[in-house]
């Protein structure tokens, strides 16, 4: 799964950087620095995108098979995160006579609880516990917030094509959270009371780093509104600290008499996270009779890749008892997206 995304966030990068190519060539014409109006600029909008990230399995499913030692006919049993609604926004200033601006902006989603769950087909084996079970659930979240800071640089080629550059700094914050609960009959007991036991997971990546990127506008040429094509990517690098914590919970009887918990983590200071960035769209923009407002609205795709942004633990019977790995793994997340920007 990841390493489809991945495919797909190069594939609309190129894209992106296709279209601002294009652009640029198509123009034949020199480039200049614009003398722009001051103002202030703002944008408010939305994506709608589904987020995966990370080991999402809990548990092995064994399926028309009566010999649980060779484990045939197995199916992994995972989490698939839904598409869920995110929030954009951002706050800018363009310096009066200059090419320059600077800007402030937010992009974020809290993920609602994706559930899943397998019950009485045949056994359902979860490795962390080394037993079999007859119902498994898991429950999947994701926090994500970015921040940027960017002073930009704009160029004007010919009378279509306005260039973007950017140059600035980025706050990351991604965090996953999975709780996995697995239960079995207990036929010694009433009818109805059922042995449990807890899984549950957290990753959370805090980073600074720096951000560049470059996007593009291709304006059809209207006198006060008009069409365009949009297109843009960045690239950033985080360091920051990964935390990693998994918590199970075992030997849970119907009365909670008897139970035992065990807890390990894995921080890990000064990681680094690779951020690549990329949207492509088209907007219609309306310019007032002052010439000196602009608003507009702009639809597209957009792509976000983290690499090495997610820590999972995973568990497994040693010699000497339980013993745990961590693995990394990316996060990233894509899908349509609006905005409302003007210029004021």
């Amino acid at each position: 799964m990841m390493k489809q995304m991945s495919n797909q966030f190069f594939l609309y990068s190129l894209t992106s950087l296709a279209v601002t190519a294009s652009s640029l060539a198509y123009a034949q014409e020199d480039a200049q620095a614009p003398s722009l109006e001051g103002g202030i600029t703002a944008s408010i909008g939305t994506f709608y995108a589904a987020p995966t990230g990370g080991n999402q399995d809990y548990a092995q499913v064994l399926v028309n098979t009566d010999d649980f030692d060779t484990f045939a006919n197995t199916q992994i049993a995972e989490v698939t995160p839904d598409y869920d609604f995110g929030f954009a926004a951002s706050l800018g200033y363009v310096f009066e006579d200059t090419a320059n601006s600077v800007e402030l902006s937010y992009r974020g989603f809290d993920s609602d609880d994706n559930n899943d769950s397998v019950e009485f087909v045949n056994e359902v084996y979860v490795p962390v516990f080394d037993h079999f079970y007859d119902i498994a659930t898991s429950s999947l979240s994701y926090q994500f917030n970015a921040v940027d800071l960017m002073f930009n640089q704009f160029l004007d080629i010919g009378t279509h094509v306005q260039v973007r550059f950017a140059a600035g700094a980025s706050y990351l914050n991604i965090e996953k959270n999975q709780n996995n609960t697995y239960s079995e009959q207990d036929f010694n007991s009433p009818p109805g009371d059922l042995y449990s036991q807890d899984a549950n997971y957290q990753s959370e990546f805090d980073g600074f780093g720096p951000r560049v990127g470059i996007d593009g506008r291709y304006d059809f040429g209207e006198d006060i509104a008009g069409f365009g094509i949009v297109a843009g990517g960045s690239l950033a690098y985080y360091v920051g600290d990964l935390d990693v914590t998994g918590t199970t919970i075992t030997g849970i009887d119907p009365d909670e008499s008897s139970q035992f918990t065990n807890t390990v983590t894995d921080d890990v200071d000064n990681h680094g996270v690779t951020n690549l960035r990329a949207n492509v769209g088209i907007d219609y923009v309306y310019f007032f009779e002052n010439e000196e407002s602009t608003l507009g609205i702009e639809l597209g795709y957009l792509i976000d890749y983290y690499a090495d942004a997610i820590s999972d633990i995973t568990f497994h019977d040693g010699n000497d008892g339980d013993v745990f790995n961590t693995e990394l793994s990316s996060f990233s997340y894509s899908g349509p997206y609006v905005n409302l920007k003007g210029v004021f």
